[in-house]
């Protein structure tokens, strides 16, 4: 029996953990990727809109990527070059795919491939929201024809850029308020707060207030196990998780198959 695609548009700030989401949703069955769209956020859009296409030609793929937004809605930009180098992908130079790039804007074209399949599309967020803020300010509609969002970002914990902000959150905080505000079902990855800062068990696994567990320390604090939770290994134990699940999965399948 064929299980029926989840069809997912990602919104992204291509730099090295982006490409690793999106090599991960490329590599699963379950999932159909129907289109890619870039903003500025680890690196500017003039690097993270051709990344995103470099990623999407090495993958031999042939999703349509489009170009978003330059800037946040209010603030200045900030970029994360410490992290993704100068061009963000640790300035690994990547062929471009030979066809033209897109010029619809984001917003209106994933507003009009929800219009397609209403109820039904999942939009992945893995950079700042000022995209998905731009589209349902835009298109009120949008909201109503949106399965879900699964976003990564947001600490209630601890943060990566200050004390108590994560980095897609304090790049643009007024479109993230849009997003949250919009009534969109919303998924938010949660890896940090159940790993806490250096600690297992020191987030959500330790019970009680938020950050208030103890945990036990597994690893010397200036190696803290939070790198687990930041580029590129946040994405690397996304992907563990994964193929932890899809394990689980084929197990239970043939289990069903024996009977």
């Amino acid at each position: 029996m064929t299980t029926k695609q989840i069809p997912v548009w990602i919104d992204c700030d291509t730099g090295t953990d982006d490409s690793v989401a999106i090599m991960l949703a490329h590599a699963l069955p379950e999932l159909s990727v129907v289109a890619l769209s870039a903003v500025a956020g680890n690196s500017p859009l003039y690097n993270t809109f051709p990344n995103t296409r470099r990623i999407v030609h090495l993958l031999g793929a042939d999703y349509p990527v489009y170009p978003g937004a330059e800037r946040p809605l209010v603030r200045e930009p900030h970029v994360a070059g410490k992290f993704h180098g100068e061009n963000g992908l640790g300035d690994v130079e990547l062929p471009l795919p030979d066809c033209a790039p897109e010029t619809t804007p984001a917003w209106d074209a994933l507003y009009e491939a929800a219009k397609r399949m209403p109820g039904e599309l999942r939009l992945v967020a893995t950079g700042p929201l000022t995209n998905v803020a731009i589209a349902l300010t835009k298109y009120p509609e949008l909201k109503t024809l949106l399965h879900s969002i699964a976003l990564m970002g947001g600490a209630a914990v601890g943060g990566n850029v200050t004390p108590a902000a994560e980095f897609n959150i304090y790049d643009d905080p007024d479109a993230a308020q849009i997003v949250f505000k919009s009534g969109v079902p919303l998924v938010m990855c949660v890896v940090r707060e159940f790993l806490g800062s250096g600690k297992f068990g020191g987030g959500l696994l330790g019970g009680g207030a938020l950050g208030s567990a103890p945990g036990v320390t597994i690893l010397p604090e200036e190696f803290g196990i939070k790198v687990l939770t930041l580029p590129v290994g946040g994405f690397l134990t996304l992907g563990c998780l994964i193929a932890l699940m899809q394990w689980a999965l084929a197990k239970s399948a043939k289990k069903k198959e024996g009977k």
